[in-house]
Protein backbone atom coordinates (compact mmCIF):
# COMPACT_ATOMS: atom_id res chain seq x y z
CA UNK A 1 0.00 0.00 0.00
CA UNK A 2 2.89 2.36 0.79
CA UNK A 3 4.29 2.04 -2.76
CA UNK A 4 0.87 2.79 -4.24
CA UNK A 5 1.30 6.47 -3.33
CA UNK A 6 4.30 6.68 -5.67
CA UNK A 7 2.51 5.34 -8.75
CA UNK A 8 0.33 8.42 -9.39
CA UNK A 9 3.46 10.61 -9.32
CA UNK A 10 5.20 8.63 -12.05
CA UNK A 11 1.98 7.85 -13.94
CA UNK A 12 1.11 11.51 -14.45
CA UNK A 13 3.55 12.14 -17.35
CA UNK A 14 2.01 9.20 -19.25
CA UNK A 15 -1.52 10.42 -18.45
CA UNK A 16 -0.66 13.96 -19.56
CA UNK A 17 0.86 12.67 -22.80
CA UNK A 18 -2.16 10.47 -23.64
CA UNK A 19 -4.51 13.29 -22.69
CA UNK A 20 -2.61 15.70 -24.94
CA UNK A 21 -2.74 13.33 -27.92
CA UNK A 22 -6.48 12.75 -27.48
CA UNK A 23 -7.05 16.52 -27.30
CA UNK A 24 -5.79 16.77 -30.87
CA UNK A 25 -9.13 15.22 -31.85
CA UNK A 26 -11.57 15.97 -29.01
CA UNK A 27 -12.03 18.48 -26.20
CA UNK A 28 -10.93 17.87 -22.62
CA UNK A 29 -13.90 16.10 -21.03
CA UNK A 30 -12.73 16.71 -17.45
CA UNK A 31 -12.46 20.46 -18.07
CA UNK A 32 -16.14 20.47 -19.04
CA UNK A 33 -17.14 18.78 -15.76
CA UNK A 34 -14.88 20.72 -13.39
CA UNK A 35 -17.00 23.93 -13.18
CA UNK A 36 -19.83 21.89 -11.63
CA UNK A 37 -17.39 20.18 -9.23
CA UNK A 38 -15.90 23.52 -8.16
CA UNK A 39 -19.36 24.71 -7.13
CA UNK A 40 -19.64 21.76 -4.72
CA UNK A 41 -16.68 22.78 -2.57
CA UNK A 42 -13.44 20.89 -1.94
CA UNK A 43 -14.64 18.11 0.39
CA UNK A 44 -17.82 17.19 -1.58
CA UNK A 45 -15.74 17.48 -4.77
CA UNK A 46 -13.17 15.00 -3.43
CA UNK A 47 -15.93 12.61 -2.41
CA UNK A 48 -17.60 12.84 -5.84
CA UNK A 49 -14.45 12.85 -8.00
CA UNK A 50 -12.04 10.69 -5.97
CA UNK A 51 -13.51 8.64 -3.12
CA UNK A 52 -16.64 7.30 -4.85
CA UNK A 53 -14.88 6.36 -8.13
CA UNK A 54 -12.00 4.74 -6.23
CA UNK A 55 -14.31 2.51 -4.21
CA UNK A 56 -17.08 1.79 -6.70
CA UNK A 57 -15.08 1.52 -9.94
CA UNK A 58 -12.26 -0.53 -8.42
CA UNK A 59 -14.76 -2.91 -6.81
CA UNK A 60 -16.42 -3.46 -10.21
CA UNK A 61 -13.46 -3.50 -12.62
CA UNK A 62 -10.65 -4.92 -10.50
CA UNK A 63 -12.57 -6.64 -7.71
CA UNK A 64 -15.18 -8.35 -9.89
CA UNK A 65 -14.15 -8.34 -13.58
CA UNK A 66 -10.39 -8.80 -13.18
CA UNK A 67 -10.71 -11.28 -10.32
CA UNK A 68 -13.13 -13.40 -12.35
CA UNK A 69 -11.17 -13.55 -15.62
CA UNK A 70 -7.69 -13.66 -14.06
CA UNK A 71 -8.43 -17.13 -12.66
CA UNK A 72 -8.46 -18.48 -16.23
CA UNK A 73 -6.37 -16.04 -18.29
CA UNK A 74 -4.51 -13.41 -16.19
CA UNK A 75 -3.28 -11.29 -19.12
CA UNK A 76 -6.71 -11.31 -20.74
CA UNK A 77 -8.19 -10.35 -17.38
CA UNK A 78 -5.87 -7.35 -17.11
CA UNK A 79 -6.62 -6.17 -20.66
CA UNK A 80 -10.36 -6.80 -20.51
CA UNK A 81 -10.86 -5.01 -17.19
CA UNK A 82 -8.70 -2.10 -18.41
CA UNK A 83 -10.50 -1.72 -21.77
CA UNK A 84 -13.94 -1.88 -20.16
CA UNK A 85 -12.75 0.63 -17.57
CA UNK A 86 -11.73 2.97 -20.39
CA UNK A 87 -14.99 2.48 -22.29
CA UNK A 88 -16.96 3.17 -19.12
CA UNK A 89 -15.81 6.81 -19.24
CA UNK A 90 -17.73 7.15 -22.52
CA UNK A 91 -15.47 9.75 -24.11
CA UNK A 92 -12.35 9.48 -26.27
CA UNK A 93 -10.46 12.05 -24.22
CA UNK A 94 -10.32 9.99 -21.01
CA UNK A 95 -10.39 6.55 -22.64
CA UNK A 96 -6.66 6.19 -23.56
CA UNK A 97 -5.27 7.09 -20.15
CA UNK A 98 -8.06 5.25 -18.34
CA UNK A 99 -7.04 2.06 -20.17
CA UNK A 100 -3.39 2.68 -19.27
CA UNK A 101 -4.24 3.23 -15.60
CA UNK A 102 -6.55 0.23 -15.67
CA UNK A 103 -3.64 -1.97 -16.76
CA UNK A 104 -1.32 -0.56 -14.07
CA UNK A 105 -3.92 -0.93 -11.31
CA UNK A 106 -4.74 -4.52 -12.32
CA UNK A 107 -1.05 -5.43 -12.31
CA UNK A 108 -0.62 -3.82 -8.89
CA UNK A 109 -3.61 -5.71 -7.55
CA UNK A 110 -2.14 -8.97 -8.87
CA UNK A 111 1.29 -8.21 -7.40
CA UNK A 112 0.03 -7.02 -3.99
CA UNK A 113 -2.97 -9.34 -3.80
CA UNK A 114 -5.10 -6.51 -2.38
CA UNK A 115 -7.84 -4.36 -3.91
CA UNK A 116 -6.85 -1.63 -1.48
CA UNK A 117 -3.79 -0.81 -3.62
CA UNK A 118 -5.67 0.12 -6.84
CA UNK A 119 -8.22 1.98 -4.70
CA UNK A 120 -5.43 4.08 -3.17
CA UNK A 121 -3.87 4.72 -6.62
CA UNK A 122 -7.27 5.68 -8.07
CA UNK A 123 -8.12 7.98 -5.15
CA UNK A 124 -4.69 9.64 -5.25
CA UNK A 125 -4.85 10.27 -9.01
CA UNK A 126 -8.36 11.72 -8.98
CA UNK A 127 -7.91 13.48 -5.65
CA UNK A 128 -4.72 15.28 -6.66
CA UNK A 129 -6.33 16.40 -9.94
CA UNK A 130 -9.34 17.72 -8.05
CA UNK A 131 -7.21 19.61 -5.52
CA UNK A 132 -5.14 21.12 -8.36
CA UNK A 133 -8.36 22.23 -10.06
CA UNK A 134 -9.49 24.03 -6.90
CA UNK A 135 -6.05 25.64 -6.48
CA UNK A 136 -6.00 26.75 -10.13
CA UNK A 137 -9.50 28.19 -9.82
CA UNK A 138 -8.53 30.18 -6.73
CA UNK A 139 -5.40 31.48 -8.47
CA UNK A 140 -7.36 32.49 -11.57
CA UNK A 141 -9.86 34.38 -9.43
CA UNK A 142 -7.05 36.28 -7.72
CA UNK A 143 -5.31 37.22 -10.97
CA UNK A 144 -8.52 37.79 -12.94
CA UNK A 145 -7.37 35.45 -15.70
CA UNK A 146 -9.60 32.99 -17.54
CA UNK A 147 -9.40 29.21 -17.46
CA UNK A 148 -7.41 27.35 -20.10
CA UNK A 149 -9.22 26.23 -23.24
CA UNK A 150 -10.52 22.67 -23.37
CA UNK A 151 -9.01 21.89 -26.80
CA UNK A 152 -5.26 21.48 -27.28
CA UNK A 153 -4.78 23.85 -30.22
CA UNK A 154 -6.44 26.81 -28.52
CA UNK A 155 -4.72 26.11 -25.19
CA UNK A 156 -1.25 25.92 -26.77
CA UNK A 157 -1.76 29.00 -28.93
CA UNK A 158 -3.06 31.04 -25.99
CA UNK A 159 -0.07 29.94 -23.89
CA UNK A 160 2.37 30.76 -26.69
CA UNK A 161 0.77 34.15 -27.29
CA UNK A 162 0.97 34.98 -23.56
CA UNK A 163 4.67 34.03 -23.56
CA UNK A 164 5.32 36.32 -26.53
CA UNK A 165 3.52 39.21 -24.82
CA UNK A 166 5.59 38.71 -21.64
CA UNK A 167 8.75 38.94 -23.74
CA UNK A 168 7.48 42.12 -25.40
CA UNK A 169 7.05 40.50 -28.81
CA UNK A 170 4.04 40.80 -31.06
CA UNK A 171 2.87 37.95 -33.29
CA UNK A 172 -0.04 37.85 -35.70
CA UNK A 173 -2.74 35.20 -35.80
CA UNK A 174 -1.50 34.08 -39.22
CA UNK A 175 2.05 33.61 -37.88
CA UNK A 176 0.73 31.63 -34.93
CA UNK A 177 -1.30 29.40 -37.25
CA UNK A 178 1.73 28.71 -39.42
CA UNK A 179 3.86 27.87 -36.38
CA UNK A 180 1.28 25.57 -34.78
CA UNK A 181 2.44 22.29 -36.46
CA UNK A 182 5.99 22.85 -35.17
CA UNK A 183 4.70 23.93 -31.77
CA UNK A 184 2.48 20.87 -31.32
CA UNK A 185 5.16 18.48 -32.61
CA UNK A 186 7.74 19.88 -30.21
CA UNK A 187 5.36 19.82 -27.26
CA UNK A 188 4.25 16.23 -27.89
CA UNK A 189 7.87 15.11 -28.39
CA UNK A 190 8.93 16.60 -25.04
CA UNK A 191 6.03 14.99 -23.19
CA UNK A 192 6.61 11.69 -25.01
CA UNK A 193 10.19 11.58 -23.68
CA UNK A 194 8.98 12.28 -20.14
CA UNK A 195 6.20 9.69 -20.54
CA UNK A 196 8.62 6.97 -21.66
CA UNK A 197 10.94 7.70 -18.75
CA UNK A 198 8.03 7.72 -16.28
CA UNK A 199 6.67 4.47 -17.71
CA UNK A 200 10.05 2.83 -17.17
CA UNK A 201 10.04 3.99 -13.54
CA UNK A 202 6.50 2.63 -13.07
CA UNK A 203 7.57 -0.85 -14.19
CA UNK A 204 10.70 -0.64 -12.02
CA UNK A 205 8.42 0.10 -9.05
CA UNK A 206 6.16 -2.83 -9.98
CA UNK A 207 9.21 -5.10 -10.16
CA UNK A 208 10.39 -3.81 -6.77
CA UNK A 209 6.99 -4.45 -5.20
CA UNK A 210 6.77 -7.92 -6.77
CA UNK A 211 10.13 -8.88 -5.27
Amino acid sequence: VFFSFFFPLFSYPVVIFLNMVSMLFVENAVADVMPSVLKMGLIPGLVFMALMPAVVEETIFRGMLYNTYSKYRPVAGILLSAVLFGLMHMNFNQMPYAIYLGIIMAIMMEVCDSILVPMVIHFTMNGSSTILAFMSSALLQETGETAAASDLKTALMESYEASMVQMGMEISQAQMESMFPMLIAGTILVFAVFAIGALAIVFVLIHAVAN
